[in-house]
């Protein structure tokens, strides 16, 4: 009797006893992992390579009963143990392949939901961030697949709900998972600025406090991209128009459009928080009163308060040049302003420097920056601007501008009859102010800007502004010790007389 072949059964079962190993040893999470990049065909392929495999090893057996197709001789030196060999092989390297890049599905949403849900309990945000950026844009087409499928019931006569729509579900609330969660958001923030980007653009899609924890995140970490851009962005463009290249990804996302900062109202979330950092945080407070030091050359590059300051700055700048018909909220700087002055201490009257705190600085760098607004309109380009802003109904090209020199006259309102600061301090805001208006005086073509500026500094909005602040104001014009204030502006004093003559009656 011939002996039979003997079927070696080795490889297979180290191949098997790997895959059980491996199986045992991975977590919850990447088991969701696996279900969620390998689709149904990807598990016939490996189920066709493990019968194919079978095929292979127990060729002997099958032979005799008269099952097995050969192809002829095995090549290359092959047999079937090597045979079987390669196709673990191929299928293990098919299988990284496509975990490495899945395809999110319609089909596959409940178990994307699930991995989310998962990954965000566990704080493997990192691993999130990998998940969610190259299945972003098919997840929005998901939510936003039309409804079409709807039917009645002929007997219950109750709607019910398609695959679709379960799926758009899915997504939804995988979605809002991700961007209604804050401590998300502020990795997200720090380590994948540019994935929040995106998820800003969608998010109507999704209603949350994204954007404002997203900024909250950024201003609250000296470290965050935020910071490196506004250091590294100090090059001017026309007048004190700060340039935005695309390289700051931030910077240039948000207020490259100043339409797209109005519409998103990104003006609320730097101004509220800055409320909030002004109003109780008292560490910033406290170091904000403390001597000035390095705070103009060094510190004030990580200072929350002025950087909010300056992405106000690069805003309405923007808008200005773009001739939107949007004051953007500048007048949050009056809110800043006024608390600022309520937080700082009493300046000391022996001192005889320019700002005795940083406090002081903010201060006063609110008033520039104000100025700068309202002369800004000097350098536009109206082929800058785009149509639809043109377009707009009574549409004015200054009209940010003169929304500034209404913000200077509140401001000066708080600022000259507070005793906090000295009396020289008092008459350096009130020259940078009258400066102001002597150069857009000298402009012919920025007349109704200079008018609208002693209007609001000598009267305010609406003839509101109090008798104790027009003498306040008029005393201290008065004591400017720089004759060409007086000399070049003889109007400014003739206003006030007259706002407060008008005041009298």
């Amino acid at each position: 009797m011939t002996p039979p072949t003997k079927i070696d059964t080795a490889s297979l079962l180290t191949i098997l006893g790997v895959i059980a190993a491996v199986w045992a040893l991975i977590t919850p999470n990447a088991r969701l992992r696996l279900r969620f990049c390998l689709a149904w065909w990807d598990w016939a392929i490996v189920g066709f390579a493990f019968l194919l495999s079978n095929y292979l090893v127990f060729a002997p057996a099958l032979k005799s009963l008269g099952l097995y197709f050969s192809f002829g001789p095995w090549k290359w030196g092959l047999d079937s143990s090597s045979a079987v060999y390669l196709i673990s092989l191929a299928v293990a390297i098919y299988i990284l392949v496509r975990l490495r890049n899945p395809k999110l599905s319609a089909g596959r949403t409940r178990i994307f939901l699930e991995l989310v849900e998962n990954l965000h309990l566990t704080k493997r945000y990192d691993d999130l961030a990998q998940l969610l950026a190259p299945q972003l844009e098919k997840l929005i087409l998901i939510i936003n697949r039309p409804v079409s499928n709807r039917f009645c019931d002929n007997i219950g006569k109750k709607l019910r709900i398609t695959n679709s729509e379960t799926a758009a579900e899915h997504a939804h609330e995988a979605l809002f998972n991700i961007v209604s969660s804050p401590e998300l958001t502020n990795h997200f923030a720090l380590a994948h600025p540019s994935l929040c980007l995106k998820l800003i653009k969608i998010e109507s899609i999704v209603r949350s406090d994204f954007t404002s924890n997203f900024i909250s995140a950024l201003l609250s970490s000296s470290n965050s991209r935020l910071y490196v851009e506004l250091k590294n962005n100090l090059n001017v463009s026309r007048g004190h128009r700060l340039l935005i290249p695309k390289s700051n990804r931030i910077l240039h996302f948000f207020f490259s459009n100043s339409k797209f900062a109005s519409d998103i109202a990104i003006y609320r979330d730097i101004g509220e928080y800055l409320y909030w950092r002004l109003d109780e945080e008292e560490n910033i407070i406290s170091t904000l009163n403390k001597p000035l030091g390095s705070y103009y050359d060094v510190s004030r590059y990580k200072c929350p308060i002025y950087t909010g300051v300056t992405l106000f700055e690069i805003m309405v700048h923007e808008g200005i040049h773009q001739g939107l018909q949007d004051h953007l909220w500048l007048h949050y700087y009056k809110h800043f302003a006024t608390k600022i002055i309520k937080n700082m201490y009493r300046q000391s009257d022996e001192y005889s420097g320019e700002w005795e705190t940083p406090f002081h600085f903010l201060l006063c760098h609110l008033f520039s920056v104000a100025t700068d607004w309202a002369e800004q309109c000097a350098w536009i380009d109206e082929k800058e601007i785009p149509q639809e802003n043109k377009e707009t109904d009574n549409f004015d090209l200054h009209y940010i501008s003169k929304e500034a020199t209404k913000l200077l006259g509140t401001m000066l309102q708080s600022v000259l009859p507070n005793h906090k600061l000295t009396l020289k301090s008092r008459k350096d805001i009130l020259g940078m102010v009258v400066s102001c208006y002597i150069r857009l005086k000298r402009n012919k073509e920025l007349k109704d800007v200079a008018d609208s500026l002693l209007i609001f500094t000598t009267r305010g909005e609406d003839n509101s502004a109090k008798l104790h602040y027009r003498r306040e104001l008029l005393e201290i014009f008065n004591t400017l010790d720089d004759y060409r204030f007086r000399s070049d502006a003889p109007e400014f004093r003739t206003a006030i007389e007259f706002a407060i003559q008008s005041k009298q009656n």
